[in-house]
């Protein structure tokens, strides 16, 4: 049996459905068909035509028409999202040596740890619990 290579241009290439247009570019340029109908059922004055409602919904079409367009056989839309996605990203990394991500914690340390900061609130503890009045008289007879 003969076997051939199929070269990779080939493999890459889009469906297309209507005058050239992808699938993609087909949902970009009817979506905006149901939006209107949406507005034009559920916003006040309902069920008639008003100035807002056309120039909502002829908006809506010119940013949805040129999301549909195609630069260098990618979708503005697509475009648009990388450019977000780029511009979304940190800026700095900072690295911490100090964190705690993919380490190893002996969990003796920690109970260690824990054990020494109680020892310090004990000696951090005042000695004696006396009221205002006694401490002010002890004060005066030490000055």
């Amino acid at each position: 049996m003969k076997t051939t290579t199929v070269p990779a241009q080939i493999t890459t290439v889009e469906d297309r459905f209507a005058g050239g247009l992808s699938l993609n570019q087909l949902l970009l340029l009817v979506t905006p068909i149901f939006i209107s109908c949406g507005i034009y059922l559920l916003f006040p004055p309902f069920l008639k035509i008003t100035v807002i409602k056309v120039s909502l919904s002829s908006l809506i079409f010119i940013c949805f028409g040129v999301l549909a367009i195609r630069i260098r056989g990618k979708l503005i839309l697509i475009w648009l999202s990388l450019v977000m996605r780029y511009t979304s990203r940190p800026r700095y990394y900072v690295f911490n040596k100090n964190s705690t991500a993919n380490r190893q914690i002996d969990e003796l340390e920690q109970e260690e740890l824990v054990s020494e900061v109680v020892e310090e609130e004990l000696l951090r503890r005042p000695l004696l619990s006396m009221a205002t009045d006694d401490l002010v008289r002890l004060e005066n007879i030490i000055g």
